[in-house]
């Protein structure tokens, strides 16, 4: 069991850093840029 909750702290400690919580938000930021992209070359073709 100790196994299980060292990686399991290994993994909370890597989605709760402020590398991935930065990263996340940038790339929250950039769905409705690439989905604007995407409906702009399906409309412009």
């Amino acid at each position: 069991m100790a196994d299980i909750d060292d990686i399991a702290t290994r993994i909370a400690g890597i989605i709760l850093s402020p590398e991935s919580v930065n990263g996340l938000i940038n790339g929250a930021f950039t769905v409705p840029l690439d989905m604007g992209y995407m409906v702009y070359g399906i409309w412009c073709i």
